[in-house]
């Protein structure tokens, strides 16, 4: 029997929060769910950790790559995915123990490819409202609100494209050979969110609260704006 939901979990170098978020995925109310743990290569003791927590949550398992970025690092975890729908977790965030249960039984009353569900704390994004869009809202709502435009404080201006705000069906991410590109260490989830987008038959807009929480972090590279953003998403579109 598949997995309702597979969650990839990339791994770098936090040993610091690693254990938080690793336990609040374990507290998830959802059953079957299969959780990938990813190490890119990390040097502390992020492997240890995961090792050791694996040990004592059979849906969890451990992956090691050699460095690669976060792009290929969940490539790996989509290589491996078994289940309905995939979902994803940053390994510095921390979940609600019903997010991955709000999530799928919306998308699979919904009968949905992709379910985006708005977080809360995230500002200066353009707003969905709630609902079910079909193939051609989709072509008319949903696509071009995800692509960004530069506004005059020369921050972009857009959808949350983020991947932990969503889930996709597995079959769709596969029979269209999707994955996130490695060639760029930044704006990954909108590419892979965009394409994904261009092949769905039916997507869900859910205002759920408060189910993901993001860690500030400045030194982030997906959480602080530079000069060179808008070149990095131009050659990505």
């Amino acid at each position: 029997m598949e997995p309702k939901v597979s969650i990839i979990v990339p791994v770098y170098n936090i040993e610091k929060y690693l254990l938080e978020c690793l336990e609040s995925i374990a507290a998830q109310t959802l059953e079957d769910i299969q959780v990938l743990l990813i190490d890119d290569g990390s040097t502390d003791a992020s492997a240890q950790i995961c090792r050791d927590f694996i040990a004592s949550h059979p849906c969890f398992e451990y992956y090691h790559k050699e460095n690669g970025g976060t792009a290929s690092a969940r490539n790996v975890g989509l290589e491996h995915a078994r289940g309905e729908y995939i979902g994803f977790v940053d390994s510095d965030d921390w979940i609600e123990p019903n997010m991955f249960e709000t999530m799928y039984l919306s998308a699979r009353d919904s009968d949905a490819d992709i379910l985006y569900c708005k977080m809360a704390g995230l500002t200066d994004y353009v707003d969905l409202p709630d609902g079910i869009y079909g193939e051609a809202e989709i072509c008319q709502v949903i696509y071009p609100a995800i692509l960004p435009h530069v506004v005059e404080s020369g921050t972009f201006r857009t959808v949350d494209w983020g991947n932990c705000s969503r889930l996709y069906r597995r079959s769709l991410v596969h029979e269209n050979n999707i994955r996130f590109c490695e060639k760029s260490r930044r704006c990954e989830d909108f590419a892979f969110s965009v394409e994904c987008a261009l092949h769905a038959k039916r997507y869900r807009v859910l205002d759920a609260g408060a189910l993901y929480h993001y860690r500030p972090n400045e030194n982030s590279k997906s959480r602080s704006y530079t000069k060179n953003m808008w070149k990095s998403i131009r050659s990505l579109m």
